[in-house]
């Protein structure tokens, strides 16, 4: 089951909303994805997606980081902003942190040659 649910609108100027639904203390929580320009800063600007630019890779970073923790986000960001990022639809998407975190295991897979394909 995923805990956190993202989503990207090109109508909320390329901000990405993230819904918490862990159940902790507080329940549900909605808030925005921070750029985490701490772990790298590839630009100073919104997020993008669905193209190969900086802002799209600042999403990569920020969806991995959120999703499966810093050191994770760092190994795999170039990946996912190429495979993923780049992929979703200019007009907005969705996905889920679930879905992030068997992303990486499946390239960890793969980087181990114990599976084959993507």
């Amino acid at each position: 089951m995923a805990d956190k649910l993202y989503t990207g609108s090109q109508s909320n100027r390329y901000r990405v909303e993230v819904l918490d639904i862990t159940g902790k203390p507080h329940g549900v929580r909605r808030y925005g994805l921070r750029a985490r320009q701490d772990l790298e800063r590839f630009t100073r600007h919104n997020f993008n997606w669905g193209c190969c630019d900086q802002q799209s890779r600042q999403l990569a970073l920020a969806l991995l980081a959120d999703a499966v923790g810093d050191q994770l986000a760092k190994r795999w960001n170039f990946r996912f902003w190429q495979e993923v990022v780049s992929q979703f639809a200019r007009s907005g998407w969705t996905v889920t942190s679930w879905e992030i975190t068997e992303w990486v295991a499946r390239c960890v897979r793969q980087e181990a040659g114990s599976c084959g394909g993507k």
